[in-house]
């Protein structure tokens, strides 16, 4: 086909279905990155939390040095959570865009997303039971 040669029915239905997986794959990579923020955020707490409960019933610490201990424990959460966040933003970037429409392609973004819904629950069982 030219450019100067007129676009069939089947070139429209191929253009339409090439801008609908764009769209799919962009809205859920997006979606993806949203809500890897709110489960690293979720994972922060719930890890704060965690050892602030831990410290606070079994002694594993001084007093005086309990604050600093979690301190760290947030910080080494936060970081490795966040360059994990970034891994899973750059990769996936890639990976979908490669792949995007193909069925192992929606697998991983369902997997992903499955495992980012997981940790906000987890943070939900955490402060609210």
């Amino acid at each position: 086909m030219t450019n100067s040669e007129p676009l069939t029915g089947q070139d429209w239905s191929g253009l339409l279905r090439r801008g609908v997986l764009v769209l799919l794959t962009a809205t859920l990579y997006l979606l993806t990155l949203a809500l890897g923020v709110l489960a690293l955020m979720a994972l922060v707490r719930t890890v704060e939390f965690g050892s602030a409960l831990l410290i606070a019933q079994y002694d594993l610490v001084a007093p005086a040095n309990a604050r600093g201990v979690m301190t760290v424990l947030r910080n080494v959460t936060a970081i490795g959570g966040g360059l994990l966040l970034l891994a899973v933003a750059v990769f996936g970037l890639d990976y979908h865009w490669k792949r995007r429409g193909q069925g192992r392609s929606l697998r991983l973004f369902a997997l992903t997303l499955g495992v980012e819904l997981a940790l906000l629950a987890l943070e939900r069982l955490v402060f609210f039971s």
